[in-house]
């Protein structure tokens, strides 16, 4: 079967029944054609495309396709023709990353852009995953948008806008309950289009990915440098009374370690799982300003309390009633952001 076709109209040149043995070439010549003016619009691009097709099931076998122009010179094709715009969305916190279940990512727009002189069918999708880059561990979530089918005319854009997306427990509540590292926590709203058709003016395949973008974020932790630790990880140890504390050095990084067989996290684990990141949240608090205080910086919410601190002959319950201060203040910020 041999046609000319602009966009979705098309017009049959040629159909012809052939038999193939194993080894067999068989040649198939179109005889002379004209292009109408009523068919086709003077200057556009037009397709021609042979297809051999299975008899019986009726798929296509194999295909080759040339554009045609009509008028004109073959047009210049842009080095990146299509193109995918991400546009800031709108995060529960400002300037942070970092989501809470329950919570909601606002205002998600990606455009589509067709800098080429053709029209182009494409597919969108648009996914909620987990993307661990360290482990390649990127696994779908959430589905907003599955293989949207649309045409783009040349020279065009198109936006695809979604109001919001819920961070459910019902979809992020493994994520939630995992390791409490960025790596671990990381997650992405994931835009790809791909061409539905083979383009051969510009070199696409049908189901080849054009372009994407992906917006980051974290589930109930703050995101590389926001936070003073490089890792987390758990320790069980019932008889200990610490109930969170820290390894490693500046050099080499530190390591927030969690108590989980000390009694108040067991208390916690028999309430939802947000009281369970908040307890947790607290105590990575508790860790950081430690570290800070130990190291002579005083920022956030430890500025007030600098010459107190540093004084040589503060009491003790003094010096403790501080450090509880500054805690519940930096935890009365993180509820405000």
């Amino acid at each position: 079967m041999v046609f000319l076709s602009e966009i979705l109209s098309f017009i049959k040149l040629i159909t012809e029944k052939i038999d193939l043995t194993p080894q067999d070439i068989r040649e198939v010549s179109v005889q002379p054609f004209q292009i109408q003016k009523e068919d086709f619009n003077y200057g556009e691009g037009v397709l021609i495309k042979a297809k051999l097709n299975d008899r019986n099931s009726g798929t296509t076998v194999c295909q080759v396709s040339r554009m045609l122009w009509i008028g004109r010179e073959e047009p210049e094709i842009p080095e990146n023709p299509i193109t995918v715009t991400m546009y800031q969305p709108i995060f529960p916190r400002h300037n942070s990353n970092r989501v809470e279940l329950t919570e909601a990512i606002k205002n998600i727009r990606f455009k589509i852009s067709n800098t080429s002189p053709v029209n182009i069918n494409l597919n969108a999708d648009l996914i909620v995953r987990k993307a661990n880059q360290k482990t390649s561990d990127f696994r779908q979530l959430k589905a907003i948008i599955n293989g949207e089918g649309f045409c783009l005319s040349a020279i065009s854009d198109k936006e695809f806008a979604i109001e919001q997306i819920l961070i459910s427990n019902e979809d992020f509540k493994d994520i939630a309950e995992g390791p409490a590292n960025a790596d671990e926590r990381r997650c992405e709203i994931y835009f790809s289009i791909h061409s539905s058709e083979n383009i051969p003016l510009l070199e696409l395949n049908k189901s080849d990915r054009i372009d994407k973008k992906s917006i980051a974020f974290y589930l109930g932790i703050d995101p590389p440098g926001q936070s003073i630790f490089k890792n987390a990880e758990q320790w069980d140890a019932p008889d200990e009374g610490k109930r969170s504390k820290y390894e490693g050095d500046r050099a080499a990084g530190f390591t927030f370690v969690l108590n989980v067989g000390h009694s108040a996290y067991k208390f916690m684990e028999e309430y939802s799982n947000e009281v369970k990141q908040y307890y947790i949240k607290e105590e990575m608090l508790k860790q950081a300003y430690a570290i800070a205080v130990g190291e002579g910086v005083f920022k956030g919410s430890a500025e007030d309390f600098e010459n107190l601190l540093k004084g040589d002959s503060i009491p003790p319950h003094e010096s403790f009633l501080a450090f509880e201060e500054i805690i519940g203040r930096a935890l009365n910020e993180i509820a405000g952001q």
